[in-house]
């Protein structure tokens, strides 16, 4: 880790962060104090003398609201340089670092650094005491984050996702089903939330498959369906599952926390279509036409998942989800 905080990417990737906190700091006074706490109405309601006060008062809130778009304006620009800073410190480590593990710490760092900055959660001295209790607690991933079972592809269950050609063996074998049918695709159905719920509600043994713009490819599978929209439709015995990853097929699935309450939520007309997980952690499934999509701390959720095992991302990294595709095994 030592080593990791003296590359110069990462230095380059603080000084984004700060400028976007400094940002955040300059413009919060105008976003949440209501105009009319800076302003005495009352004075123009009863000691109005000349429509030159009433002009002086319109020319005052102008102000207040222009002041409050350029801040605002400067808070989106370094968002996005913080973003862009991000993705290349992660292109940096992976060059730097042949440890995924070694990988996955560091970018875990990176976001708990990121939510104390922004936050302002942490003084910046101690920054370093909870920087090494974090470390002196950490924990190694078990084995079975490893690849557990290996696959043969054949093409006897094979659909198309993206381009690529998916061997659904691996669901066929998690959920000892062996046949299939197609119950949505993006690319054919369209990304109209009502046609993809309709698609899926009340569909036993139904597993949701996202192919990302990098060719990854996961999702989510349940054995008792889905029979509400708008409201936690919560489900232990549903898990997550990774198909393939940074082209190579390596099937994994893995399921919710024992203590964790979580499940499926779909949405009746929204940007998003489908979030798993819980209430704060999870994975967001934007349209296909949108990029937003994102991945938040899953390992708080699910059993052996890393934060960004799916596809190398955690919030607030977004990417985007090129096609979705509902199966149901049979």
């Amino acid at each position: 880790m030592e080593a990791f905080t003296k590359l110069p990417i990462y230095a380059e990737h603080n000084a984004a962060v700060k400028a976007f906190d400094t940002a955040l700091e300059k413009a919060e006074p105008e976003i949440y104090k209501p105009i009319n706490e800076k302003f005495n109405f009352k004075k123009y309601e009863e000691d109005v003398k000349s429509f030159s006060e009433l002009n002086d008062m319109y020319s005052e809130i102008k102000n207040v609201l222009d002041t409050k778009e350029a801040n605002m304006k400067e808070v989106r620009m370094t968002l996005t340089d913080m973003a862009l800073a991000f993705q290349n410190l992660k292109k940096c480590l992976e060059n730097e670092f042949e440890d995924s593990l070694q990988i996955t710490e560091c970018l875990n760092y990176v976001v708990e650094r990121m939510v104390d900055q922004v936050d302002g959660t942490l003084p910046e001295e101690c920054f370093i005491e909870k920087r090494n209790e974090l470390r002196a607690k950490k924990m190694p991933l078990p084995e079975t984050y490893a690849l557990t079972h290996s696959f043969k592809l054949s093409s006897k269950h094979v659909i198309d996702v993206n381009g690529l050609n998916i061997d659904l063996k691996p669901l066929q074998e998690w959920s000892g089903l062996k046949g299939h049918r197609v119950l949505y695709d993006s690319q054919k159905d369209g990304e109209k939330n009502v046609t993809f719920n309709t698609a899926l509600l009340h569909q036993k043994n139904a597993a949701v498959i996202f192919a990302d713009e990098e060719e990854n490819v996961f999702g989510y599978y349940t054995k008792n369906g889905i029979n509400t929209v708008e409201k936690y439709c919560e489900d232990k015995e549903h898990f997550m599952f990774s198909l393939v990853k940074n082209h190579i097929n390596c099937p994994k699935q893995f399921f919710a926390k024992e203590d964790v309450k979580c499940g499926i939520f779909l949405r009746e007309e929204d940007e998003v279509m489908s979030w798993i997980g819980n209430s704060d952690f999870g994975l967001a499934i934007f349209k296909p036409s949108l990029c937003g999509s994102y991945s938040r701390k899953l390992s708080l959720v699910y059993n052996n998942l890393d934060d960004i095992y799916l596809n190398n991302t955690n919030y607030p990294i977004e990417f985007t989800t090129k096609r979705i595709i509902v199966i149901q095994l049979n």
